[in-house]
């Protein structure tokens, strides 16, 4: 009887330290084509995917494990909001922390953020993009509501004098 309770509880340890070592799925969904191995998102509609543009900020996700270190990056799939509700501009000692509320189409945006788009000189200029799903109902405007803050220093700010943050279909402007 000894003999047989420790072999389970061996084979149960190797069992379940096997989805410690990477052997587990992951929750995202890949498919392979052509070589290429993408992550389908179930909310974001794939017949409109075409149409999105993607920005040109990147998130990266590190997976280690015991015996290998694995970088991925992923392209962000946010796209503009419709609309900048405000700006506000905070002076901190270090520089201004830029903090823009806007409003998507559609409830159910996540992954916020304000990226960085070059214009003439004198001017910061950013659009407030998000990762929207072309699947969930429009709700109220509060229930629709996003915010992204971003830190600028005081060396980048050196020689600015407009802020601007734009979505799809308008443009706020403030003065550090």
């Amino acid at each position: 009887m000894r003999i047989f309770l420790c072999g389970v509880l061996l084979s149960s340890i190797a069992l379940s330290g096997c989805s410690w070592f990477g052997g587990g799925k992951s929750k995202a969904t890949s498919v392979q084509t052509s070589g290429a191995t993408t992550t389908v998102n179930p909310l974001i509609d794939s017949e409109k995917k075409g149409e999105l543009q993607p920005a040109k900020n990147t998130a990266t996700i590190k997976k280690t494990g015991l015996f290998k270190k694995k970088v991925k990056v992923i392209p962000y799939q946010g796209i503009p909001v419709a609309q900048v509700k405000s700006l506000q501009i905070d002076e901190t000692s270090g520089g201004a922390i830029i903090l823009a509320t806007g409003l998507p189409t559609q409830q159910g945006a996540f992954d916020v953020r304000l990226i960085e788009v070059k214009t003439e000189p004198g001017v910061l200029h950013y659009t407030l993009s998000a990762v929207q799903p072309a699947t969930t109902p429009q709700g109220s405007e509060r229930s629709r509501t996003i915010q992204a803050a971003l830190f600028v220093s005081n060396q980048d700010l050196q020689g600015i004098n407009t802020i601007r943050v734009s979505a799809a279909a308008n443009s706020v402007t403030a003065r550090p």
